[in-house]
């Protein structure tokens, strides 16, 4: 199956524009769009607050904060890729404590193909969890038929004298008959006969 791969959204933190422009550039447009840039945290959490993103990536240290918490908040609560640059002396103690969350640590200076590996990975990463997102969505709503399907059956048991296989049946049947979802054929016995 073939499946158009939407864009990604990513945010750049860096408070070196140069090193903002090189990062820019390992991110083809047609995979990463819109791309953004801040230059400190506290810019950056009022951006992912207006608008979130699917990759964030930190060139460390910035003006108000080195960005470890930061990049650990944003993985943890965020659920978005993070990939962190760190110079070599720090790269250690960063990896070990941000790498439990999720966040890829890199050691600076990277160089430009390991940096662009480094970015796909968390693209693809990004793109299976937004796949597993959308699946667990698509089970929840499944469930919540289902129990309210039960729901329905065990009204129409109460307050029909209906065997389960008869309650099953009329619901099923009118679902077809008014093309309806059956969880909506479901919340209208519900309503009927609970009130």
């Amino acid at each position: 199956m073939n499946r158009e791969q939407k864009r990604l959204r990513v945010l750049i933190v860096s408070s070196s524009e140069k090193a903002e422009h090189l990062l820019r550039d390992l991110l083809p447009s047609a995979s990463f769009s819109p791309i953004g840039s801040v230059s400190s945290i506290g810019e950056a959490k009022r951006t992912i607050l207006r608008s979130p993103v699917d990759v964030l990536i930190i060139n460390a240290p910035l003006k108000d904060e080195f960005g470890t918490q930061f990049a650990i908040q944003a993985a943890d609560t965020h659920n978005m890729g993070v990939l962190m640059l760190v110079r070599s002396e720090f790269f250690g103690p960063v990896s070990e404590k941000a790498g439990k969350f999720g966040v890829l640590v890199l050691s600076k200076p990277v160089n430009r193909v390991l940096a662009s590996q480094a970015v796909g990975l968390l693209a693809a990463m990004r793109r299976k969890v937004g796949a597993l997102e959308k699946e667990a969505s698509s089970l929840q709503r499944k469930m919540e038929e289902i129990r309210l399907v039960n729901r329905a059956k065990l009204v129409l048991m109460e307050h029909l004298n209906m065997s389960e296989a008869q309650a099953h049946r009329y619901i099923e049947k009118s679902a077809m008959d008014s093309c309806t979802k059956r969880s909506e054929v479901a919340e209208t016995i519900i309503r009927t006969y609970e009130n």
